[in-house]
């Protein structure tokens, strides 16, 4: 959850400032954005809970996940 508080914050930093990320930047927002989306999945029903991936001790599944996730894409389209 911190890492996804993280990315949220850097990308309203990027677009406020009008600069890209760099890539680094991107991959690892990649990297963990589809992490807790696994998470998403796994937890989107109980028959899922024998068949897809465990949640992480003490995680939260949280409802910020696509607002994250489209704020890190409007960073990353600044580049373009």
């Amino acid at each position: 959850m911190r890492a996804l508080a993280t990315i949220g914050l850097d990308a309203l930093g990027f677009i406020a400032a009008k600069q890209a990320p760099d890539r680094a930047w991107v991959d690892a927002a990649t990297v963990a954005i589809e992490k807790q989306r696994k998470f998403v999945d796994a937890s989107s029903g109980y028959h899922n809970a024998a068949t897809k991936p465990a949640q992480p001790a003490g995680e939260v599944l949280i409802a910020i996940l696509p607002g994250i996730q489209e704020l890190a894409l409007a960073a990353e389209r600044i580049r373009r």
